[in-house]
């Protein structure tokens, strides 16, 4: 069976590190979908929450379902045995702001979200206590993405005029830094691979960066001379 509505504008998807099952925010239902034996997808549980849903993210283990959007609270719920199970941790205090991303840091301990105020916020799990913020961004924060390289976790931000955010570690000013310039373009979705060495940006395009270290240091060489042609058109190294 289809989801409940086709006339929403917004809406909110989240697959579930197994690809077994994954989740749906449209309107105020939430439902979890998981594949059956047969190969067909069943919607194996439904909640209704007080606002309209804009994010939704599993954790790395698939353990954890966290949701947002047009809510007092980020809520999260526990999943196992394909179902939704309480009780629903809330965020602290009230949010004045409509989130639209999620992200879970790789090993779990960690949740940021990104809001319309163009605040990154960390929340420390289980509890979502809220333990950094970051003001880099100046429009609303529309898009998330974690990774690892190193043994250090970074994390990647877009907003609705195209500019993308690094930050090392956690969300702090200090530690986050402005990736190229404005493109323009909202920028709706990211996407990292295990090792962090590809990041995949969706704005009215698809493009894929090449981050490894020797392709970085390649580009930069290759601008720095004087009979470089014009890159303009491509996207940012």
């Amino acid at each position: 069976a289809p989801p409940s509505s086709h006339t929403l504008k917004e809406c909110a998807i989240s697959f579930a590190p197994d690809g077994q099952s994954f989740a749906t925010g449209i309107g105020n239902s939430l439902q979890l979908w998981s594949r059956t034996a047969t190969g067909t997808w069943e919607a194996s549980d439904t909640k209704e929450v007080p606002g309209s849903i804009l994010a939704l993210a599993f954790s790395p283990t698939g353990d954890r379902l966290a949701c947002a959007g047009r809510l007092d609270h980020i809520l999260l719920w526990g999943v196992a045995n394909r179902r939704l199970e309480g009780p629903i941790r809330e965020s602290e205090g009230v949010l004045g702001e409509s989130i639209r991303a999620l992200a879970f840091d790789p090993d779990g301990s960690l949740l940021v979200s990104g809001a319309d105020d163009a605040i990154a916020t960390a929340w420390r799990l289980p509890g979502l206590d809220k333990v950094s913020q970051s003001n880099v961004h100046e429009r609303r924060l529309t898009a998330l993405a974690f990774g690892r390289r190193a043994g250090t976790a970074l994390i990647v931000s877009g907003d609705a005029e195209g500019q993308l955010v690094l930050c090392a570690k956690t969300v702090d000013d200090k530690q986050c830094a402005r990736l190229g310039h404005l493109g323009g373009q909202e920028i709706r979705g990211l996407a990292t691979n295990a090792d962090f060495s590809r990041l995949i940006v969706a704005d009215d395009g698809l493009w894929v960066w090449d981050l490894r270290r020797q392709t970085m240091l390649d580009a930069v060489d290759r601008l720095r001379k004087p009979d470089t042609q014009d890159v303009s058109a491509t996207p940012p190294d």
